[in-house]
């Protein structure tokens, strides 16, 4: 468990199932730049209160960590509108961004997520930064995502391979696959008129299929509220004004369920 904690020479359990890590990924800069693989793993695969990496163009992420930096990538939480992300971003070095970049670029997403659409989900509790699987019983969906690791023991120990369950309402798929293919307010602000028809993105638009719902959710709710006001949002913004929780729920179980490569 020492070594699962170690933010500063990350735990590996598959080291060949990926490219030799570079420092900046396997070792971060102490004492406040944690590497990077240790929330988003050796693979890129992260995990649901992290983004996954592996696959997006080494611009978007280097956009985005600067985004962190200079305060134009916040989270809408109440609580609190900064994350580890912000302290990163300001202490590590832009030539270590730009090789983490280039090796998450080079990796392939592999979907963990299997999508569930209920009337009644499994009574969770709140872990740190996700939820986990509770008591016995069933409570109402009642309009929410709920991601869950199957086992909750091995999302601790940061395991590439735990999968993940996600909960969504009846009908979710169907009407994120519509708003997707004809967007909240006409074609032009459908996903598929930037991310493409599979939503595996293209040019500096960065493949979103297959990636976590509720990491999906998050960031649309970010947009949505003006929290993310980083560069995307000039494109983002009309696409995100006339949706409902609702409707970024349906999105996000729908986006999650695609497959992330051909």
């Amino acid at each position: 468990m020492r070594q699962v904690g170690n933010g500063f020479d990350i735990p590996d359990w598959f080291p060949n199932a990926h490219p030799p890590m570079p420092s900046s990924v396997q070792y971060g800069v102490a004492p406040n730049a944690r590497a990077c693989g240790y929330c988003h793993l050796p693979d890129g695969s992260g995990r649901p209160e992290n983004g996954t990496l592996a696959g997006l163009p080494a611009d978007y992420i280097i956009r985005q960590v600067a985004a962190f930096k200079n305060g134009t990538r916040l989270s809408a939480n109440p609580v609190l509108s900064t994350n580890s992300m912000h302290t990163l971003a300001k202490w590590v070095a832009d030539s270590d961004v730009v090789t983490a970049a280039r090796y998450f670029e080079r990796l392939t997403l592999t979907r963990r997520n299997r999508v569930v659409e209920v009337t009644q989900v499994p009574k969770t509790r709140i872990e740190v930064m996700l939820y986990a699987y509770g008591e016995a019983g069933t409570e109402p969906i009642a309009g929410r995502l709920i991601e869950v690791p199957e086992t909750f023991a091995r999302h601790e120990l940061r395991d590439p391979g735990v999968r993940y369950i996600t909960y969504v309402p009846i009908g979710s798929i169907a009407r994120g696959r519509r708003l997707a293919t004809r967007g909240a307010a006409g074609p032009a602000t459908s996903c598929m008129a930037c991310h493409g028809a599979d939503l595996l993105g293209k040019d500096a638009v960065p493949p979103i299929a297959g990636r976590a719902p509720s990491n999906i959710l998050r960031q649309l709710i970010n947009f949505r509220t003006g929290a993310r006001h980083d560069s995307a949002s000039v494109t983002m913004a009309p696409v995100v004004e006339p949706l409902t929780v609702s409707d970024m729920v349906a999105l996000a179980a729908y986006i999650g369920s695609r497959a992330p490569k051909r």
